[in-house]
């Protein structure tokens, strides 16, 4: 069996966020992030929190629709945490730019649930 925590998520910035101001050591740089863990992204340090959505296609199987990923997840500012919403795939504006989930792992599997 598969936990939440086991999810690992990856985002990416997808322009220069410029501005962002971040305090303290990051506790990695957003290419592989578990649920709780904070990202440094490019200045933002994002924390994901729950997963609000999984519909993805298992990958031994046929789907009409590939599904969705959608994820709760913290903005940690100086200034106060804002929570924000990301769809897999899907760029989000954020500060003067923008954020995007480019891949959850694992891959659903028929044969396994993720809780």
């Amino acid at each position: 069996m598969l936990r939440l925590n086991d999810i690992f998520l990856t985002a990416a910035a997808l322009f220069a966020l410029s501005g962002c101001a971040t305090t303290g050591a990051a506790q990695n740089n957003g290419k592989s992030v578990a649920l709780g863990q904070i990202a440094n992204v490019d200045g933002p340090r994002i924390r994901p929190i729950a997963v609000l959505e999984d519909s993805r296609c298992p990958i031994n199987a046929r789907c009409i629709w590939a599904g969705r990923v959608r994820l709760k997840a913290l903005w940690v500012r100086p200034q106060g945490n804002q929570e924000i919403e990301l769809t897999l795939g899907e760029a989000k504006p954020l500060a003067d730019g923008s954020i995007a989930l480019t891949d959850v792992r694992p891959q659903p599997i028929t044969s396994k649930k993720i809780r």
